[in-house]
Formats: C-alpha cells, sequence, structure tokens
C-alpha cells in the first residue's frame, strides 16, 4: 500500500470511528423502540428475532490445513455485525493489514453468513494486496461458530492462494 492510500485509508478510517459511537447509539435506540413495538404486537415475534447476530463478538480464529483440517495457528479478533447488513473485523495486530469491512445477512434461522475484505502491506509498508473471507455463523445461544474460507490477492488483483478457517465467539457485553 503506498503512503498516499494508507494516508486517505487513515483518514477514512479515523471518520467512520469518529462517527461510529452515534451511529451505533442511534441504531440501537431504533432497535429498542421497534422491539418494544413489536413486544406489544406479538411477543412470538420478539422471541423470534432474539437470537440476533448483531452486536460485538470476541473471537478466536483458527487456520486450518484444508484438506486435513488441522490447525495451523490461532488469534484473537474482534467482529461487529451492525443493524443493516455492514459489519467490520479486527485483528489484535494492524501492523500488516487493515480492519476488515464487509457485508451479513440472515439465510434463515439462526444461520449467516459474511463477507469482508482487508488490505494487506509487507513489513516495510508497500502494498501486499488484500484478502476476501467468506463466512457462514451458526449462532446457538451465546455461541458463533464459524467456518470461512478465505482469498489472497496480490496488488494487481491476481489470485495467489486460499485457505480455511474456523472461528468460536462469545458475544461482547456489559
Amino acid at each position: 500500500m503506498n503512503k498516499k492510500t494508507q494516508t486517505i485509508f487513515v483518514a477514512v478510517f479515523a471518520i467512520m470511528l469518529t462517527l461510529s459511537p452515534g451511529l451505533l447509539t442511534a441504531a440501537g435506540q431504533k432497535k429498542e423502540i421497534n422491539q418494544k413495538n413489536i413486544a406489544a404486537k406479538s411477543p412470538n415475534l420478539l422471541e423470534e428475532n432474539a437470537n440476533q447476530i448483531i452486536g460485538t463478538w470476541f473471537a478466536t480464529v483458527s487456520m486450518r490445513n484444508c484438506q486435513t483440517n488441522e490447525v495451523l495457528r490461532s488469534f484473537p479478533v474482534l467482529n461487529t455485525f451492525q443493524q443493516g447488513g455492514t459489519m467490520m473485523e479486527t485483528s489484535r495486530s494492524l501492523a500488516n493489514r487493515s480492519p476488515g469491512l464487509g457485508v451479513w445477512e440472515r439465510i434463515s434461522g439462526n444461520t449467516y453468513k459474511s463477507i469482508f475484505i482487508f488490505f494487506r502491506s509487507n513489513p516495510d509498508g508497500t502494498d501486499n494486496g488484500y484478502q476476501k473471507v467468506k463466512r457462514q455463523h451458526m449462532l446457538d445461544g451465546k455461541t458463533l461458530t464459524t467456518v470461512a474460507t478465505f482469498e489472497n490477492f496480490n496488488p494487481q488483483g491476481v489470485l495467489t492462494s486460499t485457505g480455511c478457517a474456523t472461528e468460536t465467539a462469545t458475544r461482547v457485553v456489559e
């Protein structure tokens, strides 16, 4: 990633972080009002919508050998699924990558899917392309279990490698 692209990315990310608390608060307030309206109309509708992926999740990602399913390495990440279908993902170390930005949707019941992309950098700060991650999530009570595939692309957008991963996450709550 060249210096101009990095500067633009950092500026956009800083603006997003500045605006996020207000937007998330407004979204949360709207959801609360909507849930009260739903509960007044039908208690069953509220129960059906109670098992939501919306919120922030602390996850452990396990990179796996796609053929043997052997764990190659594990690391922590945070995933935030926002009302409206957008999501953010961030890893503990952002030295060689940007946060992931993407979208999610409910497939049916407690099954969801998401896709996000993050930029990669070489140790010297130069552009190393990007990674696209496709995931399927299963929400079971307080646990979010995920199966993922990913594709790595070079700076010219050419696919260079693929891989597999799993995640187990718990919701971040007060």
